[in-house]
């Protein structure tokens, strides 16, 4: 492998981290503001519409949810280049890992709407946190 490319594969992997990490910090400011269900309903922030709208009676705690929702684009981004990454470099070693990520990045989408929706159930909500400390492992 060149060295461009090991340098390249590092860089995104450390981005990865990065969002992961971003994953559980905006989640446990959602927690802890009490913002789980700013945005009432999944896939969607209210019944109409993604993104929160104004007047929402969650007023600025739909911006919070929504804002750790977001995230989640910018993690799916850095996966598909890691797995990208991973494929160009040729490191069989890492395929696994990768593929292992943007699966759990998958698995934490379904269990985020499943929280949600079962109006923040602990089990559900300690799933997602337990897969967000896997991811980051």
């Amino acid at each position: 492998m060149s060295e461009f490319a090991r340098k390249w594969l590092v860089a995104i992997l450390r981005v990865l981290l990065i969002f992961q990490t971003g994953i559980v910090l905006t989640g446990g400011v959602v927690r802890l503001t009490g913002s789980g269900l700013g945005c009432p309903t999944w896939p969607e922030c209210t019944g109409d519409s993604y993104t929160p709208i104004h007047g929402q009676i969650e007023g600025f705690r739909s911006w919070i949810e929504f804002g750790n929702r977001l995230l989640t684009f910018a993690l799916v981004l850095a996966c598909a280049l890691s797995i990208l990454a991973v494929l160009i470099s040729k490191r069989k070693d890492l395929r696994l890992l990768v593929l292992g990520q943007f699966a759990g990045i998958f698995g934490q989408a379904v269990l985020g709407g499943i929280t949600v929706l079962t109006n923040l159930n602990p089990l559900p909500v300690a799933g997602h946190f337990i897969l967000s400390i896997i991811l980051i492992a």
